[in-house]
């Protein structure tokens, strides 16, 4: 009988142990295992050797110290080693993201004793600017877009205002817009706008008004004509008011080109209006509407609507008329592609406060708007003759911003009491249309 072959004890190995031996004799097996932060170069958990036929036990498995992988890039992020070093068991990496940044993942990760980080590093996204500037008398274009750190805006006066600055805002790296300019007042009079020998300049906030000297009237046919600021922005929301609304129509939104467009709450014709304050009296020449699509897919728009204008709130409103005093009532025609429908006045208007009544509607009394004009710069003489011959007694005589009254040969003009010999009465001045004597009006024998 052959004698059984014996392996001696089982060995002990650096760093790790045995977990198991079925025995130490011929095909036994023992089983060994790392201790933690080390590992078997084959990656398994457990590696067994046998007692062969020699008497000996197979080569000895080794473990090795943990490493974890490479860490992949974290682009703009700091990383500072905490403890250990390299890529060895035990070592603890935080992560911090440069400023304008913000991490998502966690702050510190761990190589583990399975020779694999704790978590993947952390990713550093741009962080964004929340809360645009508030700019008093101005805005932000796009301002539905989101902004992130070192996105630019574009920044925008309301009509009438100078940008001071520069236009163009940066999200910075505290979350806040960084060179946020300001928007001043625009004095278009220092500026030589009105023609100074027809008119008297008048700077209003964002606005001016050239206003016609005595002898002249308004000349409204002012250059050029164009959109006057809803539809992009300029006039501000401050100067739009309206009726009322419908919910999830606001007033703002009756600009032309609007997402939803604005939507009175008044079933009755009449009684839905939208009113423009345009900072001074300014020429109108036409508007153009856009109907409104409705949440339901359904189209809503004016059929029928009236002007009422004025240039101070406390005066009552004028509506505008045809020649025989009678209001006019406009009918939109809009394209069959565009559905903007273009309406110009016959004869144009001048004032501050425009109001857009809605008369008649499909659907329901919406709208999207644009205002069209220009402001008057000069005016043109009045021919006082042309009306009752200025009051002259005989001749009247035109010019520029006046005129005067002449006399026929034998008479003279009328100029004090007692020209002639002719005395004004007592119970009169001389001044009134109905004077007996009116001083630079009354002609008189010599």
């Amino acid at each position: 009988m052959v004698a059984e072959r014996y392996c001696g004890p089982v060995p002990q190995i650096d760093s790790g142990f045995a977990v198991a031996a079925t025995n130490v004799t011929y095909r036994g097996v023992a089983t060994y295992q790392c201790y933690a932060g080390f590992a078997f170069p084959s990656g398994m958990p457990t590696e067994t050797i046998r007692c062969s036929e020699d008497g000996k036990w197979e080569k000895l498995p080794v473990c090795l110290a943990s490493s974890c992988p490479l860490l992949s890039e974290a682009p703009h992020a700091f990383q500072t080693v905490l403890n250990g070093g390299g890529r060895s068991y035990g070592t603890v990496v935080r992560f911090e993201c440069e400023p304008g940044y913000f991490r998502i993942g966690d702050p510190v990760i761990l190589c583990m004793s399975d020779g694999q980080w704790s978590s993947n590093p952390p990713q550093c996204e741009r962080a964004q600017c929340p809360i645009l500037p508030e700019i008093e008398n101005g805005f932000v274009i796009e301002s539905q877009r989101t902004f992130l750190f070192g996105d630019v805006a574009k920044i925008q006066c309301h009509r009438g205002y100078r940008l001071e600055g520069s236009p163009v805002i940066t999200c910075g790296p505290d979350q806040e817009f960084l060179n946020v300019p300001t928007c001043t007042d625009m004095n278009e009079c220092s500026a030589s706008t009105c023609d100074a020998a027809s008119t008297v300049c008048t700077n209003t906030a964002g606005g001016f008004f050239c206003k016609c000297k005595e002898g002249f009237e308004p000349n409204f046919d002012c250059r050029p004509v164009g959109d006057l600021g809803l539809s992009s922005g300029i006039i501000p929301d401050t100067s739009i008011k309206v009726s009322g609304v419908e919910a999830g129509y606001g007033k703002n939104a009756v600009r032309l080109e609007s997402s939803n467009g604005w939507c009175g709450n008044v079933p009755r014709p009449g009684h839905n209006w939208v009113q423009i304050d345009l900072r001074a009296p300014t020429v109108i020449r036409g508007f153009r509407l856009q109907p409104v699509i409705r949440s339901d897919g359904a189209s809503a728009f004016p059929i029928s609507l009236r002007i009422h204008f004025t240039d101070d709130l406390t005066d009552t409103f004028r509506v505008y008329s045809d020649q025989a005093g009678r209001p006019i009532q406009f009918r939109p025609n809009p394209d069959s592609r565009s559905g903007v429908s273009t309406v110009t006045l016959q004869q144009p208007l001048e004032a501050r406060f425009i109001r857009i009544v809605v008369m008649e509607y499909v659907v329901a009394p919406c709208l999207k708007m644009e205002l069209m004009g220009c402001s008057r710069q000069d005016c043109v003489d009045k021919n006082e003759c042309m009306e009752n011959n200025g009051g002259c007694d005989q001749r009247c005589i035109n010019s520029p911003g006046n005129f005067n009254c002449l006399c026929n040969v034998g008479f003279d003009l009328y100029t004090e009491n007692g020209t002639a010999g002719f005395h004004i009465a007592p119970s009169e001045t001389g001044l009134k249309d109905d004077d007996v004597y009116r001083i630079n009006k009354t002609c008189v024998r010599k």
